[in-house]
């Protein structure tokens, strides 16, 4: 699955069992029937049944980075928006190594959530609009963390001036580590 403090299997029983159950308990980001139903009208408007585009819906979890006290999972969610065409969501989970505790992403930081899309928005270089649409739009669930960056997911449709999924890399410089907690920063490599 991963290797080094990233592998859930690195984790006490307890830790994993109380992740596991997270994510049991949360089950899938979507709902089965809908989403049959809407493919089942993108089907009926296709022009071209019989070359007609498999649609894919996948959800997967996995570690992403970590600390000697933390572990950060990613929910990727792909769902289909037209024939051949899908949205991807990334979403972020981090949780306590000892005890398999979820942690909200906002405990990570030492600003205040109102201020968290700004400060983090100044730290990448954006245009005065830019940094003001995703201000404007900015979401404490579309952070994700990696190895290396800190990652503002924008998903389609969330910014005026970006139709697609737009993802603001953040690196762990001295600015960056400076909003969070010593303790939240994952382990670089």
């Amino acid at each position: 699955m991963a290797v080094g403090k990233k592998n859930i299997d690195h984790l006490e029983e307890n830790a994993k069992a109380a992740v596991l159950a997270y994510y049991e308990e949360r089950g899938r980001l979507y709902d089965i029937m809908e989403e049959l139903e809407k493919a089942s009208a993108i089907y009926q408007q296709s022009q071209n049944k019989e070359n007609f585009s498999m649609m894919r819906i996948e959800q997967n979890v996995y570690p992403t980075a970590a600390n000697d006290r933390l572990i950060f999972f990613q929910t990727s969610l792909h769902l289909p928006l037209a024939e051949k065409t899908f949205t991807e969501r990334n979403l972020c989970e981090v949780f306590d190594r000892k005890t398999g505790a979820y942690i909200p992403i906002e405990d990570l930081f030492i600003c205040p959530l109102e201020e968290l899309g700004s400060q983090l928005l100044v730290l990448a270089h954006l245009s005065d609009a830019d940094r003001a649409d995703m201000e404007a739009a900015f979401r404490r669930e579309y952070i994700f963390f990696t190895e290396d960056s800190l990652c503002i997911d924008f998903p389609a449709g969330s910014l005026t001036n970006y139709k697609e999924q737009y993802i603001v890399p953040l690196k762990y410089t001295s600015d960056l580590r400076g909003l969070m907690h010593d303790w939240a920063i994952p382990k670089e490599g």
